[in-house]
């Protein structure tokens, strides 16, 4: 769980029971998250508005258990020995603020991980942003960035 992310009632409680279900599996759990900007300036609300809607459709169209190729840092757990398949998780050089779940969702795949969606672990993601133009434009640059170290890289696919 990120620091800025607030989770829901019991949600430590659903995650034990899930990884006592899947004690011998190589599964990867994603949660479902909320986001919620803390500043309501315009383009906060705006930004808000669509990544929400986009995020929403995408989830309302998954179903429990369903096989996912993505990870959202802010909400997934494995059991330890899952997550050991791995050398590293986070590739802090190539990834030091954003594209590292892409990174790791690819590598967790690539070691014959798979990836469930969990909607009933939820959380609320409380997004502290200036809410200006300049901040957004900053974000949507260092994403692309990191798009093109994944597809520099070969864990991408183009």
């Amino acid at each position: 769980m990120d620091d800025d992310c607030l989770p829901e009632k019991n949600w430590l409680s659903k995650i034990r029971n899930i990884l006592k279900e899947h004690q011998q599996d190589r599964i990867v759990f994603q949660g479902k998250i909320n986001n919620f900007y803390l500043k309501r300036t315009l383009t906060s609300q705006l930004h808000q508005l669509v990544y929400q809607a986009e995020v929403d459709a995408y989830y309302n169209g998954l179903k429990k258990n369903q096989l996912i190729d993505f990870l959202h840092a802010g909400n997934f757990f494995a059991l330890r020995s899952t997550l050991k398949t791995l050398p590293f998780l986070f590739d802090e050089q190539n990834f030091p603020f954003i594209g590292e779940e892409r990174d790791l969702a690819y590598r967790l795949q690539l070691a014959g991980c798979q990836i469930h969606f969990q909607p009933q672990v939820e959380l609320e993601h409380k997004i502290i942003s200036s809410g200006s133009i300049w901040q957004a434009w900053k974000n949507s640059w260092e994403i692309g960035r990191a798009e093109g170290i994944l597809v520099k890289i070969g864990r991408a696919h183009v």
